[in-house]
């Protein structure tokens, strides 16, 4: 018996609304994403989310250190 695979937790919505807590380097770097994402040179939607993801745990790592 196949498990459904669970769906990405993280949805492009979700990432829209993190966008303004990012940093401006990472608001620049997730424009970029974005547009290639909606021109579908990114591969796999999770790929995607994975490297937003990345970039939003990266600009809580530096604001944590801020205060």
């Amino acid at each position: 018996m196949h498990l459904k695979q669970k769906k990405h937790k993280y949805s492009f919505s979700t990432f829209l609304a993190e966008g303004s807590v990012l940093t401006e380097s990472n608001q620049k770097n997730m424009n970029i994403l974005s547009l290639l994402f909606w021109r579908k040179k990114v591969a796999k939607k999770h790929e995607f989310y994975d490297v937003l993801f990345r970039f939003a745990q990266t600009d809580h790592k530096i604001r944590s250190k801020e205060h």
